[in-house]
């Protein structure tokens, strides 16, 4: 019974320190105070643009999402790096009228 209560006792402390470094990890923060493109890892982006299909319902200031894709899109450095179209049919899958989960066109929300 020693044995027992002793191993468990040894898995248990094992398993916390296997555990430990993952929940002591710190945090990534990005907000709109991090401006550098260049610190994202490409593959984080070419993971986003495989993996994401954003879909948004918003009033006037929404589009400003867009705006800012279509200007990293149009700007030399990043014309492929940060593509995307409204339909994913391009990187990024990123539709600002919520087409993508629901089609709102004839007044209630169908699966499309």
């Amino acid at each position: 019974m020693k044995i027992k209560r002793l191993i468990l006792g040894l898995a248990i402390v094992i398993l916390m320190l296997a555990l430990m470094p993952s929940a002591c990890a710190e945090a990534i923060i990005i907000d709109h105070t991090c401006t550098n493109l260049s610190q994202t890892p490409g593959a984080w982006i070419e993971e986003a643009k495989s993996n994401l299909h954003i879909a948004y319902v918003h009033t006037s200031h929404g589009s400003q999402l867009i705006t800012g894709m279509n200007a990293l899109m149009n700007f030399p450095p990043f014309v492929t790096k940060y593509d995307g179209s409204d339909d994913g049919s391009v990187g990024l899958d990123l539709d600002d009228h919520g087409r993508i989960l629901f089609d709102f066109t004839e007044g209630e929300c169908k699966s499309k």
